[in-house]
């Protein structure tokens, strides 16, 4: 598996303490001098002061704040609206990052150990982190490897299943290597540490997953990507707009009105056109599904990793923990001497089961089958142990019973049962020996020939609700690949009776080269014998043929696949390597609450590129008419052309047409499979409404520019009326963007329509009513000028309104269409 690490340890000088003795102080203390402990250091991601900096000032949260400080040093507190959108979202990404690494650090105590060692001809116990190189460790029963060592002296049963993948223990005897992060089974030995700290083989495996970053979130990348393009115009616009009016004098201005002006025109502009709230709403959305999910035992490492597992289309497993549990099932009793019935066979395993005390999986299974039979009276016994593989008990009668493997037994018809025992191998079911002996115990040791009177038939237990996590997978168009370190033809058996699709596809990788692994990844649905290298392997294959790949682990033998997938899940109760590396780590280790995780991403992820278009459209608009309004005032050098949009009339069009109407919408079931580029999907439903309100506005001021210039004098407009026809235009037709985003209609889009109506259409009246009592609209929260309209101006208003609905229902009614013929 691994060739111990020479490099860093070639020229320190190696000492031979005997099993007895162990090391001396001084040569304890040279160690300590020379760094050679097995201390690593715990990586459990940025570290508190690193997450408060990052989240603090992040570029969007800078820009955001510059802003509100240019505003209060200008005295324009109304436009401060958008700091309770700004704070919430800090908040809530701080206590998400906090929380994530709290929970991180929390798991990876979990394996923490003590450790006997023998020092100065003593047996002293120590914290696994102050063993040094060449110190001499007693093992025994069953513990975790602390440290890459040697056998000296003795023997030990070891299950490498967390670095190798393969459930099965092995047995090492003296001269072999054992590994840290494997586990003893039973046993007793004299170890030699061989490597300690950062050159154990689990830390080199850490390392080289440490070289692959993870894979980015798609949603994440196009946020930032946006905002970036976004904080660049909305610097440059800014910047432009105070040379410009720095140039033009504007800042000297005495009158008051000239004053409110160019505070609104700069900052109204600026902060109508960054999209603060489709931020706050996809920390919020993220935020809900990390808590939804937390009360599943599902930990999200970071908002983004539940979006990444929406988009997965392949998800790769192992057998133990996902498909099996750990446990075994006695699968049926086959009687080789017929004579011997099979309440006689229940008898005798539950004398030797309860006479021994075994206490392992094996004997846990026999317990269970046997639970109503009898006990037969015994004289003296063999418990079950690494080196002999089985149990055994001889009754007062002299008769003798062992129970173990078959290639462990003296058996005199070992011929007549091993066509047997090669057909239930296959079939991925093991096989126990029952035998019979008389007088054949001495010294701990079954002595003399044993006849073979039955066969126990064990299974590994699968999990009670596989099939049904399995079947979910099937019918949401996510193919499952199994890939195990036991033999490909027993987990096929396996995986057939868990309900995966195409298991009976499987293949041994035993001696495979990585290339020859490749050109197979895509073919076969069931891996056996395979290493990490090849794990590894596997999914990058399969992400280069354009899918997206989501690994499933616990072990060291699985980091390298974790972290190389699209989207990597760990168990609790695995190494914690494994979940230092992966986007989830599921608390209960339940592969059950898998397709919960995927579900919630899938919801996310179609909401966010549903209702995320909302927010655009006001920023396209935004960006528009502040380039158009500062290039007017370049060009017709009129000091009294103004962005003329306060951020008060935009409150109703961001609180219900984009805000409260994206949450709500975000919140709604929808587990259909994701599909199409994130960004692509958002500018392409934005687009169409952006360009809608800014026809509508358009016309607006085209008729105000043709009575200026008296091409018609149609006595509806003035620079307040234009202000407030444009802002009941783009408050209503807010409305008309909703009810396409809302289609096809839910009960719960309805709802969620209705609502964002029922209020718009209520704050709405409110204003109006209060301007027309007092005669302005400074007492109302929307500030429209309502004063200043006609009937003639509400006329023309609703005619434009009318008009530009249809011309956007029509093009986005064609442009689904083209859209549906070229699928």
């Amino acid at each position: 598996m691994y060739k111990m690490n020479q490099k860093e340890t070639k020229n320190i000088k190696r000492y031979n303490p005997s099993v007895t003795s162990g090391l001396a102080k001084e040569e304890i203390n040279e160690r300590i001098e020379n760094k050679l402990t097995n201390k690593t250091k715990v990586k459990v991601g940025k570290s508190y002061l690193e997450i408060i900096f990052t989240d603090l000032f992040s570029f969007f949260n800078v820009l955001l704040f510059t802003i509100a400080g240019f505003m209060i040093a200008f005295k324009y507190y109304d436009g401060l609206f958008f700091l309770f959108v700004l704070i919430p979202n800090i908040v809530i990404t701080l206590y998400e990052d906090i929380h994530a690494r709290y929970l991180l650090g929390k798991l990876n105590l979990i394996n923490k150990t003590k450790c006997n060692v023998i020092r100065e001809e003593y047996e002293i116990e120590i914290s696994s982190d102050d063993i040094v190189l060449d110190d001499i460790l007693h093992i025994k029963g069953s513990v975790q490897i602390t440290a890459d060592s040697v056998i000296k002296e003795g023997s030990l049963l070891v299950n490498e299943s967390l670095l190798t993948g393969e459930s099965r223990s092995v047995k090492k005897v003296v001269g072999d290597t054992i590994y840290a992060g494997s586990y003893t089974v039973s046993g007793d030995a004299f170890v030699q540490v061989e490597n300690v700290g950062k050159n154990c083989y689990i830390e080199t495996v850490h390392a080289k997953a440490n070289s692959f970053k993870r894979t980015p979130s798609e949603i994440k990348t196009a946020l930032n990507r946006l905002f970036l393009v976004i904080g660049g115009v909305v610097i440059a616009v800014g910047v432009a707009t105070f040379i410009v009016y720095f140039v033009q004098g504007r800042f000297k201005f005495t009158d008051q009105n000239l004053i409110d002006s160019t505070r609104i025109s700069i900052f109204g502009s600026l902060v109508a056109m960054i999209p603060s709230g489709m931020f706050l709403l996809t920390s919020a959305a993220f935020s809900l599904s990390v808590i939804n999910l937390s009360k599943k035992n599902a930990h999200i490492q970071d908002f983004y990793s539940v979006e990444m597992l929406s988009r997965i289309n392949i998800l790769c497993v192992d057998k133990t923990g996902t498909i099996t549990d750990g446990n075994l099932l006695v699968n049926k009793v086959e009687i080789i001497n017929q004579s011997i019935s099979e309440h006689r066979i229940l008898d005798i395993v539950k004398t030797v089961v309860e006479t021994t005390g075994d206490n392992n999986k094996t004997a846990l299974a026999l317990k269970e089958f046997s639970s109503k039979s009898n006990i037969l009276e015994a004289k003296s016994f063999v418990r079950f142990n690494s080196e002999n593989k089985y149990s055994a008990v001889e009754l007062t009668n002299n008769e003798t019973y062992v129970l173990g493997a078959a290639e462990y037994l003296p058996l005199i018809n070992v011929d007549t049962i091993q066509s047997l025992i090669n057909e239930y191998s296959k079939q991925g079911l093991r096989v126990l020996t029952v035998a019979k002996g008389h007088s054949c115990l001495k010294e701990d040791k079954v002595i003399g020939q044993l006849e073979a009177i039955a066969l126990i038939i064990l299974e590994d237990h699968i999990k009670e609700d596989a099939k049904e996590t399995f079947e979910w997978f099937n019918q949401n168009q996510v193919a499952t690949k199994v890939i195990s370190g036991d033999n490909a033809v027993s987990v096929s058996y396996i995986a057939q009776k868990a309900g995966i699709l195409d298991s009976e596809k499987c293949i041994s990788l035993e001696g495979m080269s990585i290339e020859e692994v490749k050109k197979i990844a895509d073919k076969y649905t069931v891996f056996g014998r395979v290493s990490p290298e090849q794990k590894e392997a596997i999914v990058v294959t399969l992400k280069e043929q354009g899918n997206k790949v989501a690994m499933t682990g616990d072990g060291v033998n699985d980091i390298l696949a974790l972290k190389r997938s699209d989207c990597s899940i760990a168990m609790a109760n695995g190494s914690d390597a494994a979940r230092n590396v992966s986007n989830i780590v599921l608390l209960d280790s339940n592969f059950h609450s898998l397709p919960n995780v995927v579900a919630e991403g899938r919801r996310i992820v179609n909401n966010l590129q549903r209702t995320c278009s909302l927010f655009l459209c006001k920023t396209i608009f935004a960006i528009f008419f502040s380039v158009a309004f500062l290039l007017a005032s370049v060009f017709v050098k009129d000091n009294t052309i103004f962005y003329p949009f306060r951020t008060n009339h935009l409150y109703l069009w961001e609180i219900f047409g984009i805000g409260m109407s994206a949450f709500f919408i975000s919140l709604e079931n929808n587990q259909a499979s994701y599909k199409g580029d994130f960004l692509k999907s958002i500018l392409s439903k934005a687009l169409p409404g952006g360009l809608a309100i800014i026809l509508g506005v358009g016309i607006i001021y085209i008729l105000n520019i043709m009575q200026m210039n008296s091409i018609a004098n149609v006595g509806i407009i003035s620079n307040d009326t234009t202000t407030a026809m444009t802002s009941i235009f783009f408050t209503i037709l807010s409305l008309v963007i909703l009810y396409d985003i809302c289609t096809p209609f839910s009960k719960y889009r309805a709802c969620v329509f209705g609502g964002a109506c029922f209020f718009e259409i209520l704050i709405f009246s409110v204003a109006f009513i209060v301007t027309k009592v007092t005669g302005t609209s400074k007492y109302t929260i929307i500030r429209i000028p309502f004063e200043a309209m006609t009937p003639v101006s509400w006329f023309v208003t609703i005619i434009v309104i009318v008009f530009v609905s249809i011309v956007y229902i029509l093009s986005n009614y064609i442009k689904k269409t083209l859209l549906k013929g070229e699928k």
